[in-house]
């Protein structure tokens, strides 16, 4: 089980946002700070980050925080390094994949709503999640493979992640819940968390989320029991993920 990367998005002593790994403990083992509002972040296989910041920047920055790339693409909120180079970039109305330069090689716009979570598989396979509760599921050429609607009817949704299979994970703050919906758009489980943010499913079925208000973080089985939290840490976790 590896570290745990840590995306804080503001640090009232600061002003700036940081990345951070931490351990099991929620000791510090090194941060990259100065991000402006940062939204997610990715540490690269040279060590780097990448992260999204302010809604509309990519950012890659060395350990020390010098910024070595930085793109500008509107309503970006996550983003991913691709093996070949380029770089995808989910934004609130559209994904875009651009090639080193930061020339956009692939694109699909989503003007009709605002995009809650998108995902990019390694199959190549994109799949994004509206606050409306639309769900598409793309083709790596960008072709919709599928397409659902959730009722999301009630909920003050504190994010989203989409797993495998066409399900999806959101985070209900005003219920203290998270809630796994079905391919048929059913929800089929109900895990309850005290204030939980942006959930992240990892490839061992674990989920890692913020929770308390950005005061603590929680990791859960496949099963929804808790195996590791932690509270009242020094950092504010916005998104957790693990190395």
């Amino acid at each position: 089980m590896g570290p745990l990367v840590v995306v804080e998005n503001y640090n009232p002593s600061t002003g700036r946002g940081r990345v951070l790994e931490v351990d099991n403990e929620g000791k510090v083992r090194w941060e990259v700070g100065g991000l402006l509002r940062p939204l997610d972040a990715r540490l690269l296989r040279n060590g780097n980050v990448l992260a999204v910041e302010q809604n509309n920047h990519i950012t890659e920055r060395d350990r020390k925080g010098a910024i070595l790339w930085d793109k500008y693409y509107l309503g970006a909120f996550t983003c991913e390094r691709l093996r070949n180079g380029n770089t995808w970039v989910g934004c609130y109305n559209q994904i875009l994949e651009v090639d080193p330069s930061g020339k956009v090689v692939f694109s699909h716009s989503y003007p009709g709503s605002t995009i809650l979570a998108a995902r990019r598989f390694h199959d190549g396979q994109v799949a994004f999640i509206t606050y409306g509760g639309h769900y598409v599921r793309l083709s790596p050429a960008g072709k919709e493979q599928k397409s659902y609607h959730l009722s999301f009817s009630g909920y003050s949704l504190a994010g989203a992640d989409l797993l495998p299979g066409d399900r999806v994970l959101v985070s209900v703050q005003n219920q203290g819940k998270l809630i796994e919906f079905s391919p048929e758009g059913k929800p089929v489980r109900e895990i309850q968390v005290r204030y939980p943010g942006c959930p992240r499913r990892l490839p061992n079925g674990r989920i890692v989320l913020p929770c308390e208000s950005q005061t603590g973080l929680v990791e859960l089985d496949p099963a929804g029991k808790v195996v590791l939290e932690l509270k009242n840490l020094s950092f504010r976790p916005f998104k957790v993920s693990r190395r």
